[in-house]
C-alpha cells in the first residue's frame, strides 16, 4: 500500500496553474505569454467569437489581420512557442467553421463549450457529432476536454466521455469574462464528474484566486486556470508560486 506521502506527491505532481488570457490582438497575448514564462508549462488562451459569449477576442476579431494570417500560412508561429504550451478555450458558436485555422495555432489542449447558450440545441448535436467524428489525429495528439458551465446537461458530457480526457468546471456565471465573482454551485459540478468520470482529470476557470484555490483543490481539482488574480498582480510570476504554495499547506 502506497503511504499518504506518495499519493500527496503524485497528486502534486498533476497540479497545474494555468494563466488565461483573453487577447485583444497579438501583441497582448505576446507580453502577457512573455510574463509568466519559466513559471507556467501551459497557458490558456479564451477565444471568444463574440456570439457564444458577448466578449470578443483576437485572433476572432482580427482573422483579416497580418498576425493571424502568418499564422494560419506558416510564415511566423505563435508567441514564444518553443518554450511554452497553448490550451485553447474555445467559446465559439460555430466550432466547425472554425476549427482547422485554429488548431493551426498547435495547441496542446482543447476545450469545447457546448453552444447551449445560443437558443439553438440543435448545435449542440452538431458540436457532439463533431468532436465524435475528429480525424483519429486530433483524439491522439490533443487533449480534448469539455467545459461544464452552470446550464450545461451533464448528459451531453457523459455522452461525450470516450473523446474526452478532462473537464473544465466554469466557476463563474458569466463566461468569456474575467473579474468575476466566484459560483460556488462549481462545486456541485466538480462532484458530479468525480462521480461519474471518476478517471478524468477536472480543471477549473473562473474566479480561481487565493481564496478559493484550496477548496478547490481539496474538492478534487487538479487543474486551476487563472486569470485576474496572475495578471493583476504587478509580479505575475510570483502570484503563480504563491497560488502553488497554497496547495501545499
Amino acid at each position: 500500500m502506497k503511504s499518504n506521502t506518495s499519493l500527496n506527491n503524485n497528486l502534486n505532481n498533476l497540479i497545474e496553474i494555468i494563466p488565461a488570457i483573453i487577447p485583444n490582438d497579438f501583441a497582448e497575448l505576446t507580453q502577457k505569454t512573455k510574463l509568466v514564462l519559466g513559471s507556467a508549462k501551459i497557458v490558456q488562451i479564451d477565444l471568444i467569437d463574440g456570439k457564444y459569449a458577448n466578449n470578443k477576442s483576437w485572433p476572432l476579431n482580427d482573422l483579416a489581420g497580418m498576425d493571424w494570417q502568418n499564422i494560419l500560412n506558416e510564415a511566423s508561429g505563435m508567441p514564444h512557442w518553443n518554450e511554452i504550451d497553448y490550451e485553447l478555450d474555445l467559446m465559439i458558436a460555430d466550432i466547425p467553421k472554425h476549427f482547422n485555422d485554429l488548431v493551426r495555432i498547435g495547441p496542446k489542449r482543447i476545450v469545447f463549450h457546448l453552444p447551449h447558450l445560443i437558443g439553438e440545441p440543435e448545435k449542440i448535436s452538431e458540436l457532439k457529432d463533431f468532436i465524435q467524428n475528429l480525424d483519429s489525429y486530433y483524439k491522439n495528439e490533443l487533449e480534448l476536454g469539455v467545459a461544464y458551465e452552470g446550464t450545461t446537461n451533464p448528459q451531453d458530457i457523459l455522452d461525450l466521455q470516450n473523446e474526452i480526457k478532462f473537464v473544465q468546471c466554469m466557476g463563474i456565471k458569466n463566461v468569456g469574462f474575467q473579474d468575476q465573482d466566484f459560483d460556488t454551485d462549481v462545486f456541485g459540478r466538480i462532484k458530479f464528474i468525480k462521480q461519474n468520470l471518476p478517471n478524468h482529470i477536472i480543471s477549473v476557470d473562473g474566479a480561481v484566486d487565493m481564496d478559493t484555490i484550496k477548496g478547490l483543490y481539496d474538492a478534487g481539482v487538479t487543474r486551476f486556470v487563472c486569470g485576474s488574480v496572475i495578471f493583476n498582480d504587478t509580479e505575475p510570476r510570483l502570484a503563480i508560486g504563491e497560488l502553488r504554495a497554497l496547495l501545499k499547506t
